[in-house]
């Protein structure tokens, strides 16, 4: 018994295992740290089985490129793969041979649908934890340590989602934001591309916008032709990547073409 209760408190969060929580709300939390916990080793594995294909062409790639004694493709190969346990950019990387272009793709489309996935359960498994909190209110309101508890648990919930939400990949000032965004940036596919200007343009096919980078991460583009034409987007800056909403409403995302 004793072993199966340190293995409990082994599985919380630092913030839960920094006071005994009270009984009532210790298996709530204990279940909502293993549900988490599950979800997040299946994003993994998933991330894995998805990556066998790409890593395969990789490796034969390097033993093609060994045989042929091409130093650089295998310094390329060598960082390509390294770099998967992180996450690599959409950029196709300079030096990997275009015969691995649509294999890559494949993989990152796959890691992209995966993380979707994992962040919807993960949504899921904190709305169903933020229920069982407020099923202890009626507790709470005569145990001001319970209350005390429940009151933390709801706020590392909003933390979490403020953090999903503002930072998209990129925990950046504004200010620091606005100087990696200029550039030219794919829109939609690799027909359409917009650049970004330092002082605060932006050139879109024949729109030509203003742009305003705000403390939440977003970027508005508005219009000057039509202001009440908006654009919002976030930028993942060492993805190199955006999603966002486009000037009609319907979604749109895209990469980053060139650096300026």
């Amino acid at each position: 018994m004793k072993t199966w209760i340190l293995f409990l408190f082994a599985l919380l969060s630092p913030i839960l295992q920094a006071e005994i929580l009270e009984p009532e709300l210790f298996q709530l939390a204990v279940k909502y740290e293993e549900d988490t916990k599950t979800l997040q080793q299946q994003k993994t594995a998933a991330i894995e089985r998805s990556g066998k294909r790409y890593l395969t062409d990789l490796d034969f790639a390097e033993k093609s490129a060994t045989a042929s004694g091409d130093l650089p493709l295998v310094a390329a190969i060598v960082k390509e793969r390294d770099s998967l346990s992180r996450s690599p950019g959409k950029e196709f990387p300079e030096g990997l041979p275009r015969s691995l272009k649509n294999s890559r793709e494949s993989y990152l489309d796959g890691v992209e649908r995966i993380e979707t996935t994992h962040l919807e359960n993960q949504e899921r498994i904190d709305a169903d934890y933020l229920r069982s909190l407020g099923s202890l209110q009626s507790k709470a309101a005569e145990n001001p340590k319970l209350a005390t508890q429940i009151a933390a648990e709801k706020q590392r919930l909003l933390e979490g989602v403020k953090s999903k939400d503002t930072t998209s990949g990129n925990p950046l000032s504004k200010e620091e934001l606005a100087k990696e965004l200029i550039g030219h940036w794919y829109w939609g596919s690799e027909k359409l591309w917009m650049a970004i200007t330092a002082d605060g343009k932006a050139f879109l096919d024949t729109k030509i916008l203003t742009w305003t980078a705000e403390d939440d991460g977003a970027v508005t583009f508005v219009d000057t032709k039509e202001t009440d034409a908006t654009a919002v987007c976030r930028f993942n800056i060492p993805d190199k990547s955006f999603t966002g909403t486009n000037f009609d409403g319907t979604p749109v995302k895209g990469t980053l073409k060139e650096k300026r």
